[in-house]
């Protein structure tokens, strides 16, 4: 008697799943990046040495 060999679907269905949740952890990450924007830091200009 064979084994049923396991269907190379569930395997996609896997790795589309992890892209799904890599898509959401993505735009999850730059939504809050943008609602909690750094503060501008004002820079001196350099004196130059000539």
């Amino acid at each position: 008697m064979s084994t049923p060999k396991p269907r190379a679907t569930s395997l996609w269905v896997g790795v589309a799943a992890g892209f799904l949740l890599l898509a959401v952890a993505w735009t999850t990450l730059f939504v809050v990046a943008s609602k909690h924007r750094p503060a501008d830091v004002p820079l001196e200009r350099p004196a130059v040495v000539r």
